[in-house]
């Protein structure tokens, strides 16, 4: 492993290792644009949802 991961070269998150005592960690951070990019799907998925419940009537 070890290379950068698809949302991190699309500049979405961050990612840092490290330790814990003997253990090791992982911590996940989203940028602003990857914060801005996951409002942007949460509202596409909502209008997707929306369309969906408007054709069950």
């Amino acid at each position: 492993m070890g290379g950068r991961t698809s949302l991190e070269s699309a500049g979405y998150l961050t990612i840092r290792k490290g330790h814990v005592g003997r253990r090791p960690r992982t911590w996940l951070s989203l940028t602003p644009g990857g914060r801005a990019a996951l409002r942007s799907h949460i509202a596409a998925l909502q209008r997707i949802l929306s369309r969906a419940e408007r054709s069950d009537e």
